[in-house]
């Protein structure tokens, strides 16, 4: 092989295999992971009410924290509207998904949530109205079934859903992917022979965990999963019993990002600092290719 003589050359090429170097090192470093779900805290309450309006209100246990995710599962019929969201701190919720009404029995199903713009003792309102008024605005009566959520550690951006209804015993929606580390939540109304809350069990699907149940009036099945799931899922859950017929909702919020952050940060300051050099060694080439030969 030519030996190269031109300092140009050699600091071209010192340059190509230090840069390779570089970027080999910083490929292989351990990036920063995305953190992970964790569910903080959760609550959940049957409501029957005697009015054309209502405001259902329902509180954390303890104290929320700024920046956290509140997930709000809400189950309800034909006869009843959801007319705002809203808790105690001010925050935005958004509709994620709703899902009705069920082909039979007329039900709903809907996710709803928030990004906490503030710490402190938080309570869920849920504004409604109901059409059941069959003697006038003083024989109104009606229900809904309303569950929260503080989960931290994600993110309501690229937040993904998922819908499904049937009349059989499984329960399941569109397939939805997610990323490792996200917070899933599945909420299914249902009806059963015999009426509400008729004779139906409930089961959790593979990897799901069911939220404890309530006092409530009516048949819903409420299900979530931190890391126990692979993507995608369609939110499987098993009614046991004659099934009249069901509706489901699926939300994915995904853990939050951070920026990787190599382990070799002297890294690009002495990339830096080695083409300062190269360029130091060119210009002094140049200078001398100009001096007259005596």
């Amino acid at each position: 092989m030519q030996k190269l003589r031109n300092p140009l050359a050699k600091a071209l090429m010192l340059t190509v295999a230090f840069s390779s170097l570089l970027l080999a090192l910083i490929a292989s470093a351990n990036l920063v992971s995305a953190s992970s779900a964790t569910l903080v805290q959760q609550n959940n309450q049957g409501v029957s009410f005697h009015a054309s309006s209502f405001t259902g209100t329902l509180a954390f246990s303890s104290s929320v924290t700024s920046g956290d995710v509140v997930a709000l599962g809400l189950e309800f019929d034909s006869t009843t509207s959801i007319l705002s969201v809203t808790d105690s701190l001010g925050s935005s919720y958004t509709q994620a998904v709703t899902v009705g009404p069920s082909s039979i029995s007329g039900l709903f199903a809907a996710i709803y949530y928030a990004t906490l713009g503030s710490s402190g003792v938080d309570s869920v309102m849920v504004q409604v109205s109901t059409s059941n008024c069959p003697g006038g605005p003083f024989t109104c009566h009606d229900f809904f079934d309303v569950y929260i959520y503080e989960v931290s550690g994600v993110t309501t951006s690229g937040a993904t859903t998922g819908s499904g209804s049937g009349t059989g015993n499984s329960v399941s929606t569109t397939p939805t992917s997610f990323a490792t580390g996200a917070f899933l939540l599945g909420m299914t109304s249902f009806a059963c022979s015999g009426g509400p809350g008729g004779i139906c069990s409930t089961s959790a699907g593979s990897g799901f965990t069911l939220s404890p149940d309530h006092s409530g009036v009516d048949a819903t099945l409420a299900e979530y999963s931190l890391s126990s799931v692979s993507s995608p899922t369609t939110f499987p859950a098993t009614l046991g019993g004659i099934v009249v017929d069901w509706v489901e909702a699926g939300l994915v919020v995904n853990p939050k990002n951070s920026p990787p952050i190599p382990e070799y940060p002297l890294g690009l300051p002495l990339l830096a600092i080695f083409l300062i050099i190269t360029y130091g060694l060119m210009r002094r080439r140049a200078v001398a290719q100009r001096r007259p030969e005596t």
